[in-house]
């Protein structure tokens, strides 16, 4: 995350040009390759064991080397020598900006600690952006006293992370009471409390287009309803993550059927998280405990209409069991 915001900095500023920028995280992107990858090519894991962790993924809020580690597919330290041979996207990005725009290490460090001055960073925080820390991060852009909503937030940027794209950040959360949208697609999961989780798409952008097939791996149009779908199916999977660890803890929460919506608005109390995702921008909506008007007519998803045939009075009826 710390390429994207500082180098966005960096075409505000001037200092870069935005194909420089563009440049720099394509090559960065195609620097840093998945651990699976890696442990396949080492000869430490089949093609099947990779897939079957990636499963795991869908099921567990757990990254690719502590399911490996936890089911015993690797060692501790066979996961930290595939970590180093990712290298370090704070290094890759910076390396790959140098090279390319010409900047000099002295304009890079100015640069740097007046970027750290103007957003506010502390340190700590720009140690946790330089090593992609989500965790940490999450809450720096996504702190809210109400609860839920940052931990929810972070599960989702960890699996855009996980399941679409590195190459993403996100902004400062905010309260809203209503949102015009383009496309919304959500889920609430109800219990002691009643949580909704929806992504909005809010701009004529081919947001969804983007994340659903970077999430299925199909390639999907701009406005096609399976890349509603396929959105949905990703809200699902976040909602299932939350309510499985709720559950740990002994509460107990209901998933209710994924929902959709075009062109509408979405008005209530609720937080709104903006993701912009390879420049391309989403709205995370988080609600708790509050009465939310998604809209008032449901995106509904054409089906296949059945043709039924006659059959004659004296056809053998048959039956598969």
């Amino acid at each position: 995350m710390f390429s994207q915001l500082f180098g966005n900095y960096l075409v505000e500023k001037e200092i870069i040009t935005a194909e420089d920028y563009k440049a720099a995280i394509e090559q960065q992107m195609a620097v840093r390759v998945k651990l699976g990858t890696i442990a396949i090519a080492d000869g430490l894991l089949t093609e099947e064991e990779v897939e079957s962790i990636n499963k795991m993924q869908m099921q567990y809020d757990m990254r690719f080397g502590d399911i490996a580690i936890d089911k015993e597919f690797l060692t501790a330290e066979q996961v930290d020598g595939l970590l180093k041979k990712q290298g370090n996207p704070y290094m890759q990005f910076i390396q790959v900006l140098m090279e390319s725009s010409k900047m000099t290490a002295t304009v890079l460090e100015k640069t740097l600690a007046a970027f750290q001055k103007e957003k506010g960073f502390s340190d700590d925080d720009m140690e946790a952006l330089k090593n992609d820390n989500l965790d940490a991060l999450v809450p720096i852009f996504a702190f809210s006293a109400k609860p839920y909503v940052t931990d929810l937030a972070s599960l989702v940027v960890r699996n855009i992370n996980r399941f679409i794209t590195r190459d993403f950040y996100i902004g400062k959360i905010k309260h809203a009471d209503s949102l015009d949208y383009r496309y919304l697609a959500g889920q609430k999961t109800v219990g002691k409390d009643t949580i909704c989780l929806a992504l909005a798409e809010n701009e004529d952008d081919d947001a969804f287009a983007l994340m659903a097939s970077n999430f299925s791996g199909i390639a999907h149009e701009k406005t096609g309803e399976d890349a509603i779908d396929a959105i949905s199916e990703f809200i699902n999977v976040n909602s299932g993550l939350f309510a499985s660890e709720l559950s740990k803890k002994e509460i107990h929460m209901d998933m209710e059927p994924v929902f959709a919506y075009k062109d509408q608005t979405v008005k209530g109390d609720f937080y709104i998280l903006p993701i912009y995702i390879e420049n391309h921008k989403v709205n995370l909506i988080i609600s708790v405990n509050a009465e939310m008007d998604m809209g008032q007519i449901p995106f509904t998803f054409t089906t296949n209409v059945n043709k039924v045939y006659e059959a004659k009075p004296d056809s053998m009826g048959t039956v598969l069991v």
